[in-house]
């Protein structure tokens, strides 16, 4: 999926893809927290148009 992720707490990010009947296709998301080989924690909102 295309995105502008980078691995920085705190970055807000989107993942992309083709929209579909009730989504634009955008995923927002933010970093929460990095355990560097042990966790990546991150939100993501998906809006409907």
């Amino acid at each position: 999926m295309k995105n502008d992720f980078e691995l920085v707490e705190g970055h807000k990010f989107n993942f992309r893809a083709d929209p579909m009947p009730h989504w634009n296709g955008v995923t927002d998301c933010e970093v929460l927290a990095i355990e560097p080989y042990k966790r990546l924690s991150y939100t993501g909102n998906a809006s409907g148009a």
